[in-house]
């Protein structure tokens, strides 16, 4: 089963991939992964990923970080019973960055989840997205240096859009072969 979302992120592609490919960062914004056991670009990482209620599964991933700054992602699992694999693409366009979000899970346990769960997962990688959107609009607000001018009231027009996420392939693609 695959499932993608793309969003646009104001910002460019190596900011996007760099909050991205930190993975102790992760605890900062994702409302459900969290990473643990080595440094923010190693090879290894523990994911513990917050399923059901407040139940954690955690397993060991290998993280695929060799694209900068184009795609950062991970992958993991027993081959056969279940695989999980997440990445994202990201593509410089005018505006900022298009990000490709790439949830991928397979095998005969990962199969039976899927089927259970397909709805549920599309709206996490939704949830996902725009929270990974909101922090990234924060730590661009971090970034502008403060000059000491009083702020101006917040325009209630300016954040009033919801950030707009596609989903590029809801319906579930079997195993080929």
């Amino acid at each position: 089963m695959i499932e993608e979302t793309v969003f646009t992120a104001h910002s460019s592609a190596l900011r996007v991939w760099t909050l991205l490919a930190d993975l102790s960062g992760y605890a900062r914004w994702h409302p459900q992964y969290r990473f643990s056991n080595g440094p923010a670009r190693s090879e290894k990482s523990v994911l513990s990923w917050l399923l059901f209620d407040d139940r954690r599964v955690k397993f060991l991933v290998h993280v695929d970080s060799g694209d900068k700054p184009q795609k950062i992602g991970w992958r993991g699992g027993r081959k056969g019973l279940v695989t999980l694999r997440e990445h994202y693409e990201i593509k410089p366009i005018a505006n900022g960055a298009e990000v490709r979000h790439i949830f991928d899970c397979r095998g005969v346990v990962g199969t039976l989840f899927v089927l259970l769960t397909r709805n549920s997962i599309r709206e996490d990688m939704i949830a996902q997205d725009s929270a990974f959107l909101a922090h990234l609009k924060k730590q661009s607000r971090k970034s502008i240096p403060d000059k000491g001018y009083r702020a101006a009231a917040p325009s209630r027009y300016l954040y009033a859009a919801a950030p707009m996420i596609e989903v590029v392939r809801p319906a579930y693609c079997g195993h080929s072969g």
